[in-house]
């Protein structure tokens, strides 16, 4: 996920507020369930931190080896 604001920055209509990266559908749509069940868009007050921990571990790149 990239971020374009941080908490208290002004943001103009239509301005887009983030990005979300997904190697699969599966996990692309998972975010979004999450980020429509969430409260993390606020107007006026003081919010906490949108991002409060990392759940998944980046997926390690695989060697594969072709013999002859």
């Amino acid at each position: 996920m990239y971020l374009y604001r941080k908490i208290g920055d002004r943001v103009n209509k239509n301005e887009p507020l983030l990005t979300i990266h997904a190697e699969r559908d599966l996990k692309l749509q998972r975010a979004l369930d999450e980020l429509e069940r969430s409260d993390v868009l606020g107007i006026g007050e003081r919010m906490d931190m949108l991002i409060h921990e990392v759940r998944e571990l980046p997926v390690a790149k695989t060697t594969f080896m072709i013999e002859r």
